[in-house]
């Protein structure tokens, strides 16, 4: 209830009543009075009278529930193993692609998609899913490992494996750390560990899960290596591994040493890469996450919470469907706002995200960045001429530099191929990222494409000018 306006009311018998104010009280909301009032029984029986839970009264009240849906908003833009905890089912919106079925059966899983399409978000539904039905879980967040190159990551990891499962594992372990925990220890010594390693685990740990968030950022050659030793201890057995990762930046196996794990056959593949080729989706999937949120906090919806109809719809096409990139938008939005939010404050808000995209491009591009920041580049200066914010390219030529700048969110597909000319010529239609146009100078000369979100008509793709990727 915390965050949540109170006040206290003169009552009968000279005992007071408390009464919490919420614009629209949830179940979630009825449980926590309970809650209050078992744990607090016999000093309110003295005190004042049963605590109650009301609608809001007047537009005054509603102040306490916009700062608790901005904290709200806040939390559910970091994902990890503690986000929301107990009340994560309460406010989680599932995919349109039924992906939780997917992610929670008994198999290996790698979830593939752009910074903030929810992949880490998905990996929760499954850890918060085991755990109700009181399975273990091992949760490796892998940016611990993002800026080493030395073979060591592997028996770092498998050390947080085993001493996440300590409890259940009886000191079985404790020999394989020391040996893990080595300075300088080979890549041969790990090998030797593994068969150790799954003698400890595979009894005790049969039915769970162990998860690998942000699995990119480890470095490309070692990448193989760890899902190899990995895979080794857990093959056969029915202990799980769940992967997020930014396909453009991952390698789950080396076919040459035949390292790692097979996609199709050792681990399946989920991909979340909802995009604005599917606008009318993308933009009922983003306002039902905020719905959520909003009802979470008490509010009735988030379109309550703004000026007119179309801010919403604005708010997807700026963010281009990327539902992190939605709620820290609109997150800026309303507390910046003045009563409700309008159109120019997200516009304003959506300008911020331009530096940490750069950044994201820095951490996750490495030895590539000059590369991509020059293509980037060339493409801004592209629309810019073109007084257009979409282009065209050839399919054929969009790899990998197109599609690693499209996982950065810096570019947004608009159409996956089709034929605008020559037969067999399949063409991709992208759009630059609203960021790199965003003041009024600038996007008073850009023409936007579809910013209603409108369904694509392929003659108005046609219209737009294509890009010649340089050699």
């Amino acid at each position: 209830m915390t965050g949540v306006a109170t006040e206290l009311k003169p009552g009968g018998m000279g005992i007071p009543t408390l009464v919490f104010y919420v614009a629209y009280p949830t179940e979630r909301y009825y449980e926590a009075l309970n809650d209050i009032k078992k744990a607090r029984q016999s000093e309110l029986e003295d005190t004042m009278q049963v605590v109650i839970l009301k609608g809001k009264e007047s537009e005054n009240k509603s102040d306490a529930e916009k700062k608790l849906f901005l904290r709200t908003l806040s939390e559910s833009l970091i994902a990890n193993r503690y986000t929301f905890e107990k009340d994560f089912f309460s406010w989680y919106i599932k995919t349109a692609s039924g992906a939780e079925e997917q992610i929670s059966a008994s198999s290996n899983h790698i979830v593939y998609g752009r910074r903030g399409s929810g992949k880490s978000t998905l990996l929760l539904y499954a850890l918060h899913t085991i755990e109700m039905e009181n399975r273990v879980s091992v949760w490796v967040d892998m940016q611990t490992y993002s800026q080493r190159e030395d073979d060591a990551v592997i028996a770092d990891v498998l050390c947080e494996i085993l001493e996440q499962s300590s409890v259940h594992l009886e000191g079985r372990h404790s020999e394989i750390l020391k040996t893990l925990k080595l300075p300088d220890i080979s890549l041969d010594a790990i090998r030797r560990q593994l068969p150790s390693i799954k003698n400890c685990l595979i009894p005790r740990l049969n039915g769970s899960f162990i998860f690998l968030d942000d699995f990119h950022v480890v470095e490309k050659r070692l990448q193989p290596l760890l899902l190899d030793a990995i895979y080794s201890i857990i093959r056969g057995s029915r202990i799980n591994i769940k992967i997020s990762a930014i396909e453009t930046f991952t390698t789950t196996y080396d076919a040459n040493t035949r390292e790692g794990m097979q996609l199709g056959h050792d681990i399946q593949r989920i991909s979340l890469d909802r995009n604005l080729t599917i606008p009318d989706k993308t933009s009922q999937h983003i306002i039902s996450i905020l719905d959520s949120l909003a009802r979470y906090c008490g509010i009735v919806s988030a379109k309550s919470l703004c000026g007119s109809a179309n801010v919403l719809n604005r708010l997807v096409w700026t963010t281009a469907g990327v539902p992190r990139d939605a709620l820290s938008v609109f997150s800026q939005a309303l507390g910046q706002s003045k009563e409700t939010v309008t159109v120019s404050d997200i516009n304003s808000a959506a300008l911020s995200l331009r530096s940490s995209k750069q950044k994201d491009m820095e951490n996750d591009t490495s030895g590539s960045f000059e590369e991509l920041n020059a293509l980037i580049e060339k493409i801004r200066n592209f629309c810019f001429q073109n007084e257009k914010n979409a282009f065209l390219v050839r399919k054929e030529e969009s790899q990998p530099g197109i599609m690693r700048l499209v996982d950065l969110r810096l570019l947004h597909i608009i159409h996956e191929g089709f034929t605008p000319h020559k037969a067999g010529e399949q063409y991709m239609a992208i759009m630059l990222d609203y960021g790199f146009y965003v003041s009024e100078r600038i996007s008073s000369r850009i023409k936007e494409f579809n910013p209603k979100l409108e369904k694509i008509e392929t003659k108005e793709l046609r219209g737009l000018p294509a890009f010649q990727i340089p050699k």
